[in-house]
């Protein structure tokens, strides 16, 4: 962490940080009483810190300089750490580490007003372990650089380590870097998008120039060189091409191979995912006529939850819907999945379509789904698993869910966004 001061600017002030807040930033009173949030701090820092705004009466600060370690500070263990917006807490012990996050969640759940004697604790995922990428890259004179934006800023961090990447993804940097370089001939910025799936990479370059023949042709040279399993462009308008496909990317779900588009949104790890299956499987403990499987994407789910009941999957992404068509016909299942396209957040399911189902499974954004769980509330559906990744809308919805008669039965929590101050819920809630 730095400890020697930045360049001086804004106004300066000293303060104790007092306690890390829910967003992962350390909290502080300043002399005349105001609140400040300053980034990268732990309880028990002392630091020379300046302002770089203000909202609502609030001080943003950021660290000029730490003059005396707290407590439960470590030595971050990434070089790019401050620099990179990335992770956020790196600088906390792990013996605070897991129970500031704990602690996140029985917030939440006390805010609902259910008790904390549901909550069955933390489980962790390995920190190199995230399987789902997106770079940005820079041509900068005869470098190319690649990596992440900094905190608040549009400052591009050239990666070279990274303790929270696959080791595979970590290997595969040179390739990559190579890869934007071919793009950034005539244009000042890219993006790559890298999942790792069961066979391999899956890359999709985000450019708004169309690929050149040479492009095209330098592209394939260097997947085949890499091995690659695809790689694919998006211009302006949105639709992945690709460029090459040594193999079809898949990943597994419930057993299944599961065909993925470019540019899929996968969880996290693969280690998380099996995680947050094993709850949700363990929830929904019984044998059912028919389950909403809502936001399904392309099957995370929905392939495990077939083995107790039919299962309606709600998706609105056409390209997902395909994938969880060609892994139906594949295993040949069809009728115990029935993939359905619908845009939950502008049309949610009405009460009466809900009472269909005698369970319910949910994944929804990180904003949650309050006109969805509005209707949910209302229904006569018995048991509801609400999978989420924001403690703060699971609390709003859960309220509403608490008020609609259901009970909290069960709620575990799983790390897999390794020092953020993101955390995973699985919980269930049922109706008498």
């Amino acid at each position: 962490m730095r400890r020697k001061p930045r360049k001086a600017g804004g106004f300066q002030f000293e303060v104790t940080i007092e306690e890390v807040g829910g967003l992962g930033d350390g909290i502080a009173h300043l002399g005349d009483g105001r609140l400040t949030y300053v980034p990268l701090t732990v309880a028990g820092d002392r630091v020379l810190a300046r302002t770089r705004g203000e909202k609502s009466g609030t001080i943003l600060g950021e660290i000029v300089e730490l003059l005396e370690a707290g407590p439960d500070r470590q030595e971050p263990p990434c070089p790019h750490f401050g620099l990179c917006g990335g992770c956020q807490l790196q600088q906390m012990s792990d013996s605070t580490y897991l129970p500031f996050k704990e602690n996140r969640v029985k917030e939440a759940i006390t805010k609902a007003g259910f008790d904390l004697s549901c909550f069955e604790g933390m489980q962790s995922v390995e920190s190199s372990s995230r399987r789902r990428v997106t770079f940005a890259a820079e041509k900068q004179k005869k470098n190319t650089k690649l990596g992440f934006r900094g905190k608040a800023s549009h400052d591009l961090i050239d990666i070279t380590q990274c303790e929270v990447l696959h080791p595979i993804l970590l290997e595969a940097l040179p390739g990559l870097r190579k890869l934007a370089a071919l793009f950034l001939q005539e244009q000042k910025q890219i993006g790559l998008s890298v999942n790792l799936v069961d066979n391999g990479l899956d890359i999709l370059v985000e450019s708004h120039q169309e690929a050149s023949l040479n492009q095209r042709l330098d592209t394939v040279d260097l997947a085949r060189t890499n091995d690659w399993a695809r790689v694919s462009w998006q211009g302006k308008d949105r639709h992945p091409d690709p460029l090459i496909m040594q193999r079809e990317p898949f990943v597994t779900f419930g057993g299944y191979k599961v065909p993925v588009p470019s540019g899929a949104f996968l969880q996290p790890s693969i280690e998380g995912e099996g995680k947050l299956t094993e709850a949700v499987m363990q929830m929904l403990s019984g044998r059912y006529r028919s389950i909403a499987d809502l936001f399904s994407g392309c099957g995370t789910f929905a392939f495990a939850l077939a083995e107790k009941g039919k299962v309606i999957a709600f998706e609105s992404g056409e390209e997902a819907l395909k994938s969880q068509l060609a892994a139906i016909d594949r295993a040949q299942i069809s009728g115990r999945i029935v993939p359905t396209q619908r845009d939950l957040e502008r049309n949610p399911l009405t009460v009466a379509e809900l009472n269909k189902f005698d369970a319910v499974v949910l994944d929804p954004p990180r904003k949650g789904a309050k006109p969805l769980v509005d209707n949910l509330a209302q229904s006569s559906v018995k048991e509801v698993v609400y999978v989420s990744c924001n403690p703060s809308s699971w609390a709003r919805d859960a309220t509403i869910l608490k008020a609609g008669g259901y009970h909290l039965d069960r709620i575990i929590a799983v790390d897999q966004f390794t020092w953020t101050a993101h955390v995973e819920l699985v919980s269930k809630f049922c109706k008498d």
